[in-house]
């Protein structure tokens, strides 16, 4: 292989190494494969604790709400079908827009969030010691409270 003037500054290249690419795009096609996988292993383990997490804020949310006997913010935290069935109450005020103030927060304690696809459940400990159920519904993408699923 001959070099001129205008090659000064260029690595040659050798004969043998044109057209053996395989090892490269072997290479990077296990990186690709590599990435791909780590990525869907983190959004399946970010969503599992993405929705425990948001499980809990639901829960410490709706604690307030009916602490402060917020109306309109307990019907938002609900899924659809309960919600319709506390607007279709008889007891149910659409005027009522008294909040309790002075009980923003609660003394609650949650545990054992189950989540099992588009439902899931938390085991709700309150200050005076007695424990209960709630139970959540996945719909139109968030979480919401609502009644188990074998209640229906």
């Amino acid at each position: 292989m001959t070099y001129g003037p205008e090659d000064a500054g260029r690595t040659p290249i050798s004969p043998a190494g044109r057209g053996r690419p395989w090892p490269l795009i072997v290479a990077a096609a296990g990186l690709l494969v590599a990435g791909a996988a780590g990525i869907a292993v983190y959004l399946v383990a970010g969503r599992a604790g993405g929705d425990e997490a948001t499980i809990r804020r639901l829960t410490e949310n709706f604690a307030v709400a009916v602490a402060r006997e917020d109306q309109a913010r307990i019907i938002g935290l609900l899924c659809a079908e309960e919600a319709r069935g506390v607007v279709q109450d008889d007891d149910y005020d659409p005027d009522n827009h008294r909040v309790v103030s002075g009980r923003g927060t609660v003394s609650i304690r949650i545990s054992d969030i189950q989540v099992a696809g588009d439902v899931a459940s938390a085991r709700v400990t309150h200050r005076s010691r007695s424990v209960s159920t709630l139970h959540f519904r996945r719909e139109a993408g968030g979480w919401k409270v609502c009644a188990p699923a074998g209640e229906r």
